[in-house]
């Protein structure tokens, strides 16, 4: 007596009421391998098939066909599918009857690191743009650190309800010169107070005829002319972090946060550069003519004295990081300009001084508004595989 098995042309063809689907485990009595577990599975009450499709016919049992669902495949096909891995599980609308497929979902909780990132934020004002006007509600923290003490007080407060921690990099009355910034100190301490962003204001030089003083720029680039700065975290002389960090720097400022402040400035309407790189000399002296020329041939759009270590510190501590540039001048590159001086800088930053604070004011609420959990934890696993640990 033969059994009529339909064609395997018959047996491939897509039924309406099945959809790809992962397998579900089978009994170890088959003797069959047991597949890996997916997260998204589904379960049939047992002793029980979907409404369609009966039972194959037990061995010794009539010498009937197998009875083909609607779309021509047999419960033979679909269980030598299953062997081939095919995934062959019938799609029931809710509600179809004691036993219909359920679909069921497991929910993984997040690891701790991937928990929804708090914001806070960390502002390190520069020369004539750390006022903590912008502040509401401020108090003052003294703070120490493994690499010593900050410049100044951390001032502590709100703007428009998302918690800031603002910090004067050269010290409240301006006592402290860029090579003697104690940059390590300023960024472990805003760390320390859990800052997830850094935001910084920085004067600047501006060695493109295009960018004039008074612009805005929000940097994305640097070029290193410094040479006494500490400028890892890891020196190998502090207990609390070893080892060597190589830390990428082909993108030293965060681009999310970058976008955002060009976005803010577009809507206030104030004359801002998307980009620029920034050459930070030591100082404290400005540039000869020379060396300004040098710095233009090289590609660099704006000078200043701060830039680095801190953008390269803020990225080893994980943080987000970004720079608002004032241009005061023209450096001293360009003909028939009055070169730089101490007093055309301070005089060009407080009659401009209100637009830097302006684009913090409408900027971080919206910072505070957004998602971060995946730009924190890209820039925490960043650093995580950058460092090299003393072997045992």
């Amino acid at each position: 007596m033969f059994v009529i098995v339909p064609s395997r042309a018959s047996c491939m063809r897509q039924d309406s009421q099945y959809r790809p689907h992962t397998r579900t485990p089978f009994p170890q009595a088959r003797g069959e391998r047991r597949p890996r577990p997916s997260l998204v599975f589904s379960t049939r009450a047992a002793g029980t098939d979907p409404p369609g499709l009966p039972c194959p016919p037990r061995a010794g049992g009539v010498g009937e066909p197998p009875p083909l669902s609607a779309g021509g495949r047999c419960h033979l096909a679909r269980s030598a599918e299953r062997r081939r891995g095919r995934r062959t599980k019938p799609r029931r609308e809710a509600g179809a009857g004691p036993g219909h497929t359920r679909r069921r979902r497991l929910t993984l909780a997040l690891p701790a690191n991937m928990a929804a990132a708090a914001v806070k934020i960390g502002i390190i004002g520069g020369t004539g743009l750390d006022d903590p006007d912008i502040l509401e509600g401020r108090t003052e923290k003294y703070v120490d650190t493994p690499y010593g003490k900050p410049s100044d007080a951390l001032i502590l407060g709100k703007i428009k309800n998302v918690d800031c921690v603002l910090l004067a990099r050269h010290g409240r009355h301006h006592t402290i010169m860029p090579s003697n910034v104690n940059y390590r100190a300023n960024i472990w301490a805003l760390k320390e107070e859990n800052c997830s962003h850094v935001l910084v204001t920085t004067a600047c030089g501006s060695l493109r005829e295009e960018i004039q003083p008074g612009d805005l720029v929000i940097i994305d680039q640097f070029i290193d002319r410094t040479t006494k700065r500490h400028c890892t975290l890891y020196d190998g002389q502090h207990s609390t972090l070893s080892g060597v960090c190589h830390i990428p720097m082909a993108e030293p400022f965060c681009t999310k946060t970058r976008e955002v402040l060009i976005e803010t400035a577009k809507k206030l309407g104030l004359q801002c550069h998307s980009k620029g790189t920034m050459i930070t000399i030591e100082g404290p002296r400005f540039s000869s003519q020379a060396e300004s020329l040098m710095f233009r041939s090289w590609g660099a759009d704006v000078i200043n004295m701060t830039t680095v270590p801190e953008v390269i510190l803020a990225k080893e501590a994980g943080m987000s990081y970004a720079s608002i540039a004032m241009a005061t001048d023209y450096d001293c590159w360009k003909e028939h300009e009055e070169a730089v001086s101490v007093d055309k800088v301070l005089k060009t930053l407080k009659g401009n001084a209100n637009k830097a604070t302006s684009i913090l004011l409408t900027a971080i609420p919206q910072i505070g508004s957004m998602e971060w959990t995946d730009t924190l934890h890209t820039l925490k696993t960043t650093v995580q595989c950058s460092v090299i640990l003393p072997k045992q």
